[in-house]
């Protein structure tokens, strides 16, 4: 443990390819809980980073790699600065953070597969940063999913739910012109704003994203280019004809502001795999056998990882919820707790043992907000739509056979 100090945590100091890994609690530091400065191609690994002014501070230092931490309660999660280039974040939890990353001055950043909880802001990349990339990600409950000045950055994949403004472009007042990034293949849902593109953005592409059930879809106050490539976006709310039946909407979408989407898409399957965190969990195949000797194999997505445990069904829409399983894995036995906010659907929580017995199980109603949990221990849990066992033929108490 490195907590309570007056300065860093841990400083990493003119100290190249040094591993940072396995604290348990690196918490309530000053200034910040790990800082890497002049120390390129070190690695900040499995680590709890909780309650600092800066989580984890990254300067002028490149190729730094920062996996499968937990980022929580801390003023700011990462910031990176100094020109830093190449820093990679991956597969790591963010949650009460007031701001979760921040690229104050960084080139060719990479973020993905990381899921980012209750802050005010998910990623923010300043105008002097270029060339971020940011896929794969979950932003639930936040203010700004994603607020960019910076430019030629791509921001692909990604979830954002619940968000007042999915992605914005802020107003910049002359200080800082965005110019040519992209935003592809993103689902932005239930949120206040879809998209806000200020008036100094140029050459944003806007193509192949879903907004689904948001206040208001888009407002672009700049020079950007909607449907680059001949096809637009997909709107929940989109009731335009279609003469031609080539799954371009006629009808052109107009955006206060002055933006236009030419080419709204009808169908949403334009996206293939659903965005964010859940489209990067291992899939698998478990089988459920019941007292009656009945068995039924189910696919799964694999939730082992702690981003992946904290996210389960959050920001799904119901259209996609309930057509999926996912299966928590711990590496020990324990009393785990769970909970349905921001889930869409209701839920059947299925418990078991280290050994595949039956260990309890309970429904969470959808959005709710209290805490459930197994009255014994567990090693595995299996969430699954409301009656969907008893869809399939199944009976209680269920056996679980892993592969």
């Amino acid at each position: 443990d490195l907590f309570h100090n007056r300065g860093h945590g841990l400083l990493v100091l003119s100290s190249p390819r040094t591993v940072v890994r396995d604290c348990e609690r690196i918490a309530n530091n000053a200034l910040s809980g790990v800082s890497v400065w002049l120390s390129p191609r070190s690695q900040v690994v499995h680590n709890g980073i909780y309650g600092n002014q800066v989580g984890l501070y990254i300067n002028a230092s490149d190729r730094v790699s920062c996996a499968e931490n937990a980022y929580g309660g801390n003023a700011l999660g990462i910031l990176v600065t100094g020109a830093a280039r190449e820093v990679e974040i991956r597969d790591s939890l963010f949650s009460q953070n007031k701001t979760s990353i921040q690229l104050d001055s960084a080139i060719g950043t990479v973020i993905e597969r990381c899921a980012i909880t209750d802050s005010d802001i998910g990623v923010q990349v300043d105008a002097p940063s270029t060339y971020p990339r940011v896929r794969d990600c979950s932003f639930i409950q936040v203010g700004y999913g994603l607020d960019i000045l910076g430019s030629q950055g791509a921001f692909e994949g990604n979830l954002i739910a619940y968000a007042n403004i999915g992605i914005i472009f802020e107003e910049a007042y002359g200080e800082a012109h965005p110019t040519s990034n992209t935003l592809r293949h993103n689902l932005i849902f239930r949120s206040r704003d879809g998209l806000y593109l200020g008036h100094e953005t140029t050459d944003t592409w806007i193509y192949e994203n879903l907004i689904w059930d948001c206040d208001r879809a888009a407002r672009d106050f700049g020079k950007n280019r909607w449907a680059p490539s001949g096809r637009g976006n997909w709107y929940s709310d989109y009731s335009g004809p279609d003469a031609d039946g080539d799954g371009i909407g006629d009808e052109p979408i107009r955006f206060g502001g002055g933006g236009v989407d030419p080419a709204p898409v009808m169908d949403r399957s334009l996206v293939s795999k659903l965005p964010g965190v859940l489209s990067t969990m291992e899939r698998g195949q478990v089988t459920l056998v019941d007292e009656a000797g009945n068995s039924v194999s189910l696919e799964v997505l694999i939730a082992d990882q702690a981003h992946e445990r904290l996210l389960g069904f959050q920001g799904v829409p119901k259209e996609l919820a309930q057509d999926m399983a996912i299966l928590f894995v711990w590496d020990e036995a324990g009393n785990y707790g769970f909970w349905n906010r921001g889930v869409t659907i209701n839920l059947d929580v299925l418990f078991f043992a280290e050994d595949g017995s039956f260990a309890g199980d309970l429904t969470m109603p959808a959005g709710s907000k209290d805490r459930y949990a197994a009255r014994n221990p567990f090693m595995y849990a299996l969430e699954v739509p409301e009656g969907r066992l008893r869809e399939l033929g199944l009976g209680k108490p269920v056996r679980l056979l892993l592969p």
